[in-house]
């Protein structure tokens, strides 16, 4: 392995970063939409502790579940499991169980092979999910597991056995640039990299070369693809009298290498490597305006996103102080040593709004009064094209976490693949059992977004109306502070006009208009005016 260069991190004042950001997201409103310690519709249990991730793949969704701390571990436990939503009304089902030789989903992907183990193109590119499903009981056999979507069945493909845990952390598919051969990339939790490519003839559609192209490793907590290049970020390490880990680059080629980038400063800790951890990395263009690509990846100790500059001789600045902005918010300026600033648990989640690009940030931070409703919640973060960053507040008062219980983390965040729900709607899913014995505390709520059109914005509302039941499948019923508002117009998320009249009574019959999100609006003879959101369903 070359070695590149050695940077340590330096830190820098808050005054200098992008704390200018410090408003709330307030355009989303949640709804509880997984209920764990209840039967899906097949009558299977659904129990875990943590949800890894959420993966939009062919139409539907999937969570990849974990059961990490739930104890004791019987024979009749569901350790790793893999939920299925196949609609945008449907409860989460169970698309398969592991059971008790299988801690958690470490990590659950949709990727694209365009080229086979031939170099044959793939047309259609074939599209795979992906696990890294843990192993924890002996022998314990690292293995890459692939959904066949013909069958609706999970197969391993086994790699070797290894003394501890055996799981897949990170997945990412990499083109090498100089052989052009394609490869599905695998960090494991043990602390090394090896590759696939797809093969339509094996019953896992993977052929595995065994090589670890790195080893003796932190976890490989996340890779990404930059300019061309594949880096993958593990945990730093002390091994004998050697330090070990960071972030690498790795040198294409028919003998492939890595160099190393970037070695933050080892902590020594108990209990966890979290401190020695980099999060997240992904590849977006360049905050601060030149045409180049950078990498983001994030830290909780001290709590951070970093910008690695691969066009500037890799180097390194902070973008966003996580304690400081939210010492500030919550807490007068210090945010408390105790309380954890976790965040990107798998990667940043690019999205499109208003035709920008936006990335979601999955974060564990806690509120002063985290343990009363709403602040025992989760929180999350959107991140500009610029690097700046606004925080979302995730709560159901429909369905309150109970008094001195909390979300904690939110770990993933994915939009909606369904139709009906328009581009509004995404799942948030998490928990961290941070070493704390935990039973069925995994959660997933959707978030819809509650931004009214831009024709609606014309008009601020100077009166206020609740809609209800929400969502409604008929009639849907008014309560307005001002009961001359009698003139309704229905509208869809893009504005066309779909249902208009005068309200009878106090409700409105809505059994005409197909599923989705709509806005309706109140308004009177004079210049009173009102705006709210349904859903139908």
């Amino acid at each position: 392995m070359q070695i590149k260069k050695l940077l340590f991190f330096v830190s820098i004042s808050c005054f200098n970063i992008h704390l200018e950001a410090q408003n709330m997201l307030d355009s989303m409103t949640f709804y509880k939409d997984y209920f764990p310690g209840t039967n899906d519709i097949n009558g299977k249990y659904l129990g875990s502790t943590e949800t890894m991730a959420i993966v939009q793949h062919k139409g539907k969704l999937y969570a990849g579940m974990g059961n990490w701390m739930d104890y004791p571990i019987t024979l009749q436990h569901e350790g790793t499991q893999i939920l299925r939503k196949d609609a945008y009304n449907s409860p989460w089902a169970v698309d398969t169980s592991l059971g008790y030789t299988s801690l958690r989903s470490d990590a659950i992907s949709s990727v694209y092979f365009n080229k086979d183990f031939n170099d044959q193109p793939l047309i259609p590119n074939i599209n795979l999910l992906v696990g890294g499903f843990s192993d924890i009981v002996n022998p314990k056999i690292a293995g890459i597991w692939v959904r066949n979507d013909n069958t609706n069945q999970w197969y391993k493909n086994n790699i070797f056995q290894l003394p501890n845990e055996a799981g897949f952390r990170s997945f990412t598919i990499h083109t090498d640039k100089v052989t052009n051969k394609q490869y599905l990339f695998g960090g494991l939790t043990a602390g090394s990299v090896i590759k696939a490519q797809y093969n339509a003839n094996t019953a896992g559609f993977l052929n595995i070369d065994t090589t670890q192209e790195l080893s003796g490793l932190g976890r490989v907590m996340a890779m990404c693809t930059c300019n061309g290049d594949l880096y993958a970020a593990a945990g730093v390490d002390i091994v004998g009298a050697d330090t070990v880990g960071g972030l690498y680059r790795r040198i294409d080629g028919p003998f492939p290498n890595w160099e190393l980038v970037y070695r933050w400063q080892y902590t020594y800790v108990t209990g966890g490597d979290e401190k020695n951890i980099m999060r997240g990395i992904t590849c977006v263009p360049d905050p601060l305006g030149s045409n180049n690509k950078v990498i983001i990846g994030t830290r909780a100790n001290p709590g951070i996103v970093q910008v690695i500059q691969p066009f500037n001789n890799d180097s390194i600045y902070t973008e966003f102080d996580i304690r400081a902005f939210f010492g500030n918010e919550w807490y007068g300026g210090n945010y408390p040593n105790y309380a954890p600033t976790l965040s990107a648990y798998n990667s940043f989640y690019l999205d499109t709004m208003n035709g920008n690009e936006i990335w979601w940030m999955s974060l564990w931070v806690e509120n002063p009064n985290y343990t009363a409703h709403p602040y025992n919640g989760s929180y999350f973060m959107q991140r500009t094209l610029n690097g700046t960053y606004k925080y979302g507040h995730i709560y159901d008062n429909n369905n309150p976490v109970p008094s001195n219980e909390r979300l904690r983390a939110t770990r993933t965040i994915c939009k909606s693949p369904f139709e009906e729900d328009q581009n509004e709607v995404y799942y948030f899913g998490g928990y961290d059992c941070a070493q704390d014995t935990s039973n069925n505390t995994s959660w997933i709520y959707k978030g819809v977004l509650t931004n009214l059109p831009t024709q609606l914005n014309e008009k601020l509302s100077n009166t206020s109306i609740s809609v209800y039941p929400n969502p409604t499948t008929n009639s849907l019923f008014l309560k307005a502070e001002i009961n001359s508002l009698n003139q309704y117009r229905i509208t869809n998320s893009i504005g066309q006009l779909m249902l208009k009249g005068t309200v009878n009574g106090n409700s409105i019959n809505v059994s005409s208009i197909k599923n989705g999100i709509y806005f309706i609006q109140l308004k009177d003879e004079k210049t009173n005016v009102a705006f709210a959101r349904f859903i139908k369903e």
